[in-house]
Parts: structure tokens; C-alpha cells; sequence
């Protein structure tokens, strides 16, 4: 290969197209002033430099690409300015590609003294996601704001350690179109919309999100389970709502959708995707016509069971999203059939405890999978766990900063549980079901538990508090699962939660994973101080 001498600009891009399977050495003169000149590192295929050299590769019709991503074509680079497959790049304000280099040359020659090009590509982020959901339900919205967790809790300095908070939740009416529940005051809605953007004055960077759906929308007893389903069901239907969700969420100064179907059946994948598609479509419209950024995300499923539904396909779910907040919680309890106590958001596996069928090796996969690869990705049986749930995701190939751990602000609470080993992987007494029908006293030292009639679940406020008091709990610390537990041994008590501890570790998971971030369920569960946010917050900036 020839050599070639380019004229070249400080701050400009430059179009050059590097071929692979060839090695190039780069040399560059540094002229002005200076007289010398500095040899840059031979490379293949790729430049170890701090230099902007890049391999860009070529545009596929069939491939999908996400915003901020580059391809050339017809010997021009452009970028993505939302998620698009199979539409060609060429400069368009109202298409999904943008050209890099706004000169009318296709490769650059002696470009004019003093012309830059802005860099286009993707902004990124300085820190990790710290996604709060925040759960007000028509009775709370009514009586607002004679609530246990009013916006008002959400101090100056707790939303400036948020990144995002998703209120929940919005529902879809009859009609398929995203609405707020049935029975909410519209005007004391809007009034506790207003004061959640009023944090904004705090953190400007902060994205308020309507999470649409919860389990109300997914609950087979539920008279609105078949909505998700319902409107996701034509294109007609799924423009009609995609439509209504974002009208709402302009109207109250919200900054995006979070979809919460738990969750999609098998035979609903190609609409669930196909709605997830059109939701990216119209944001991105949304987005040029406002100058703004709007996102999407969904709540994924954190077990094999449920995940199994769209597993083969997962690649094409995450593809439209900023991200997915994944519900790597509840792992272990009485709706799953087990008969012995265990934890539900431990990160890692015991070597005790009980295993779970491996659902996801009956998924069907394109090109399809061997026996043997099958058992090697998926063993079974397995410990549902974060670790476990995050990597399924990896091995389809959803990229790591898209994928954000889920984590409880809660306790499960198991009763008539065994002595030995503290309660842990022993024998239980807890009923299931959905609402609870039962004594809710029994939960000894949890008041709030009372109030809501529901003993099974415990709030981290509630826990710090049974802890603290003369009610008999103990806490112990699991080495291999990195996760804590309480035994009352006085009254045969099981309780599952997350602490600091705990926390503590999953951030570091996170960043030495190369995670998005975290989410956790619910603000409102946190004790007045913050603690578990706050452990967070000051895990992930270290």
C-alpha cells in the first residue's frame, strides 16, 4: 500500500474508511510550531492511541442499530439518531441518520481554515443509572397529601443521588390507551406530578417516567390482565396507545415511558416487540420535533420461568430501549411452590439451597443450540439468583450498560419456620395468594404491617425498627449468597431483605460487571434517613 499524506484538522472528523485484514502504520506530523513529528502505534484492524482513528464498519439492512451508533455507506459516515434497521443512511432531518460530515465531498480534501464538525455521537453518561420507583395508588392520590411517602420525603439532597424516578403506575383503559387508574382525582394527580418536577429545580438531570402496567395489568385475577395484551394486538391498536402514553407524558412534563407487562406470553413476543418498536419510533419523532430526550425502558423479568417467554428474542426486546430494569427480586416464596424458607435478591447461589428446573433450556433458539451447548449455558437445576438472571442476559448479547440491576427496598417475611440453621433453607408456614387473607399481626413488632394488612412483606423502615426494638430478631449474614437474613427464634420467624451490607457488594457487582446501574422498589420503603439510597449512591460514584 502506497503512502498517502492527509490533510488533517484539530476537532474535525474525517470520513477515511479502514480496511481490515491489513496491517496500517499511521504516522502523524505535527507541523504547526512544532517541527517534529510522532509515531502512533502499528495496529490491525483497530488503533491503541488516544488518537479519533476508528473503525467504522459498513451499513446493514438487516442489522439493528440504536442512537449514537456509526456505520459509512456510499463511502459517507453517519450516525443513528434513534433505533433503526433496514432504513438507508442519508441525510434527512426527519430520517434516523444523520451524516458525520456535513461537507459535500464524500472524503474530504483540503478542508477550509477554521471549519469544525461537532461531534455527534452518543452522549453517554457520567455515572450509573439510580432508577426510584415511587407508587402512589388512587386511594393515596386522593387523600394526597395525607400519604405515609409524600413527594415532600424526596429531599433536595435524596433526588440529587436519583438519576431517574418512575412513578407507578398508569394504566391502559378500555379503549387501549394509556390512562391514569381507574378512580384517581385527575386534579390531585396533577398536582403530585407537578411536585415531582419540581425536584428537577434540585437536579436537573433528573427523568421523571410513567411506568405503565404494575400487576394489576399481569395478574390472571385481574378483569384488566388481556389489556397489555389487547393493545399491543394490531399496529392500529399499537399506534393508539404508543400515541396516548407519550400525549401523557408531555402533558405533565414527564420525561419517558417505562413498560411494565409482566409479563408478555410466549405467543405475544413479535407484538411485544413490534409495540416496543413503535414506541421508539414515535419518542425519536417526539425527540427532533422538541429538541429533547425522551426514553423508554421496561421492567424484564429477573427469573428463568417468566424471562423464558421472549428469551429467544431478547436481543430484538432490549434492542429499542435505553434500558431494561431488570426485577432481580422475590426469587423465593410461596407463589413459587416452595416449601422451604430462602432468599429473595441474593446475588449469588448457596450450595444448600433449594434449586429451580432451568426453564430457559426449552427455549427454541435461531440458529438453534446444541444439547450441549444448552447444558453448559443453562445448568439445571439452579439457584435463582442476580447473578444468575444478569448473565442470562449477557449470553444473548444485550449490551452490559443497558442491563440495570433491580433491587428490593423490602423484606419477605416467612412464619412457623423451622429453629435449625436460624430459619435458613428450613420448612414454613406462610400462606400465598393475592390479596392476603389471614392474621396480620403475626409479623411481630412490624405496626405498618397492620395498617396494610399484609405481614408476608416488610419495608426496610419497618425491619430497621423490628431490629432495634425488644421483639427478638437477629440478623445473620450469608458469606456465600452476600445476603442477610433476621430469625426469631421466640416466635419461628423468617425475614429475606437487603441492607447497607448487602448493597454495598451489589454496586460493586455493578461496577466491576460494567453494569447500567441500579433500580430498586420503592422509594417509600426506605427508612427517613435514606439509608439503603444513600448506600447506593455513595457505592457507585466511589
Amino acid at each position: 500500500m502506497e503512502k498517502q499524506m492527509l490533510p488533517i484538522q484539530i476537532n474535525k472528523r474525517y470520513p477515511y474508511k479502514l480496511l481490515t485484514g491489513i496491517t496500517i502504520s499511521i504516522s502523524l506530523a505535527c507541523l504547526a510550531n512544532v517541527g517534529m513529528a510522532q509515531e502512533i502505534n502499528t495496529f490491525n484492524t483497530s488503533v491503541y492511541t488516544n488518537t479519533e482513528f476508528t473503525l467504522i464498519k459498513t451499513w446493514q439492512n438487516d442489522k439493528v442499530y440504536n442512537r449514537g451508533d456509526k456505520v459509512h455507506h456510499n463511502n459517507i459516515l453517519y450516525v443513528a439518531k434513534w433505533w433503526t434497521q433496514g432504513e438507508e443512511p442519508k441525510a434527512s432531518p426527519t430520517g434516523p441518520w444523520e451524516r458525520l460530515d456535513n461537507n459535500d465531498d464524500e472524503v474530504p480534501g483540503n478542508p477550509e481554515p477554521g471549519t469544525t464538525t461537532p461531534d455527534t455521537g452518543s452522549s453517554g453518561t457520567d455515572q450509573y443509572r439510580v432508577v426510584g420507583y415511587y407508587m402512589l395508588g388512587p386511594d393515596e392520590i386522593n387523600k394526597y397529601p395525607s400519604v405515609d411517602f409524600p413527594v415532600s420525603n424526596i429531599t433536595p439532597e435524596k433526588s440529587n443521588m436519583l438519576t431517574h424516578i418512575n412513578f407507578a403506575f398508569i394504566g391502559i383503559n378500555e379503549e387501549g390507551q394509556c390512562d391514569l387508574l381507574e378512580g384517581t382525582n385527575q386534579t390531585k394527580a396533577a398536582d403530585v406530578f407537578k411536585q415531582l418536577n419540581t425536584l428537577k429545580q434540585y437536579n436537573p438531570k433528573l427523568k421523571l417516567m410513567f411506568s405503565v402496567g404494575g400487576w394489576a395489568f399481569s395478574n390472571d385475577a385481574s378483569p384488566t390482565v388481556n389489556r397489555f395484551r389487547q393493545a399491543a394486538a394490531s399496529d392500529a391498536a399499537r399506534k393508539r396507545m404508543v400515541s396516548s402514553c407519550i400525549q401523557l407524558m408531555k402533558k405533565y412534563d414527564f420525561n419517558g415511558i417505562d413498560l411494565d407487562w409482566e409479563y408478555p406470553r410466549k405467543s405475544d413476543t413479535q407484538n411485544f416487540i413490534a409495540l416496543l418498536r413503535e414506541f421508539r419510533q414515535q419518542i425519536s419523532l417526539h425527540e427532533l420535533q422538541d429538541a429533547a430526550d425522551y426514553q423508554l425502558t421496561i421492567a424484564g423479568a429477573g427469573g428463568a420461568f417468566f424471562l423464558s417467554r421472549y428469551y429467544a428474542n431478547l436481543e430484538e426486546v432490549v434492542a429499542p430501549l435505553d434500558f431494561i430494569n431488570l426485577m432481580t427480586y422475590d426469587f423465593n416464596g410461596p407463589w413459587q411452590g416452595v416449601t422451604k424458607t430462602n432468599f429473595h435478591a441474593h446475588l449469588f447461589g448457596g450450595k444448600d439451597e433449594p434449586k429451580y428446573y432451568n426453564a430457559l433450556r426449552e427455549v427454541i433458539f435461531n440458529p438453534p443450540k446444541t444439547w450441549e451447548e444448552i447444558k453448559n449455558l443453562f445448568p439445571s437445576p439452579f439457584a435463582l439468583t442476580t447473578d444468575a438472571a444478569i448473565h442470562q442476559h449477557l449470553i444473548m448479547n444485550i449490551p452490559k450498560d443497558k442491563i440495570v440491576m433491580g433491587v428490593p427496598f423490602y423484606g419477605r417475611a416467612f412464619k412457623e419456620v423451622g429453629s435449625a440453621n436460624n430459619g435458613l433453607y428450613q420448612p414454613f408456614n406462610t400462606p400465598g395468594g393475592d390479596p392476603y387473607v389471614g392474621d396480620p399481626t403475626w409479623l411481630i413488632g412490624c405496626e405498618k404491617c397492620i395498617e396494610r394488612n399484609e405481614p408476608r412483606i416488610a419495608t426496610y423502615a419497618d425491619i430497621k425498627k423490628m431490629l432495634a426494638g425488644s421483639f427478638g430478631y437477629q440478623r445473620f449474614f450469608h458469606s456465600e449468597t452476600k445476603a442477610p437474613w433476621l430469625y426469631n427464634a421466640n416466635h419461628n420467624l423468617f425475614v429475606t431483605y437487603d441492607d447497607a451490607d448487602s448493597l454495598t457488594i451489589k454496586a460493586d457487582y455493578i461496577k466491576n460487571n460494567q453494569l447500567g446501574g441500579v433500580m430498586f422498589w420503592h422509594l417509600g420503603q426506605d427508612d427517613t434517613d435514606g439509608t439503603l439510597l444513600r448506600t447506593l449512591h455513595n457505592s457507585l460514584k466511589k
